[in-house]
This record gives structure tokens, C-alpha cells and sequence, in this order.
């Protein structure tokens, strides 16, 4: 008696097309502008320029910026695969 799922094929993900980044990363931008975030303060500087280039390449993208003097850190996961979707978190640290 063999294992049913050995012959398997492996699917290959479907991954996100330039007009799903950008509506993704426009929508992060909104986000951003509604709660007072803009170009003025230098971490969000460095995150917009990262989602940029996440449009134009579509390289999946993760990381933390830390916005010094806000008390907050940026974490950001800017995935290639269209089922996930990407997802930005301002955390609370009071050391920054």
C-alpha cells in the first residue's frame, strides 16, 4: 500500500500583476495620508520609495522602518504572490 499524495504536482502560485501592487500601494498611501503620516517625516520617506520600486520590479519586499521622534516603527510585508495581501503595521515603541 503506497502513499496516495506522492505523485502530486506542485502548483505554481499565481503572482500579482503591476496594476494589483499599485492599486495595493495606493491604497497604503491613503491609509498613511488619513492619519497624519506624509513626505515630511524621513522614514516615510524611505518606506514610499520602497513601495515604488516594489510596483515597478515586483520583487516581494519585507522590513521595519523606524520613524524617529514619532514612537512608532513601520513593519511592511509587500508579498508576489496574489493571494496575500500586502500589509503594513505602525507599532508603538517607546525608545525610538
Amino acid at each position: 500500500m503506497g502513499k496516495k499524495g506522492r505523485n502530486r504536482e506542485k502548483k505554481t502560485p499565481e503572482l500579482k500583476s503591476k496594476e494589483d501592487r499599485f492599486a495595493e500601494v495606493l491604497d497604503i498611501f491613503g491609509n498613511f495620508k488619513e492619519i497624519g503620516l506624509d513626505k515630511r517625516v524621513d522614514g516615510v520617506v524611505e518606506f514610499f520609495s520602497i513601495c515604488k520600486e516594489y510596483v515597478n520590479d515586483g520583487v516581494g519586499r519585507h522590513g521595519k522602518i523606524k520613524l524617529i521622534g514619532n514612537k512608532r516603527i513601520i513593519e511592511y510585508t509587500l508579498p508576489t504572490k496574489k493571494q496575500i495581501v500586502a500589509s503594513v503595521n505602525l507599532k508603538y515603541d517607546k525608545n525610538v
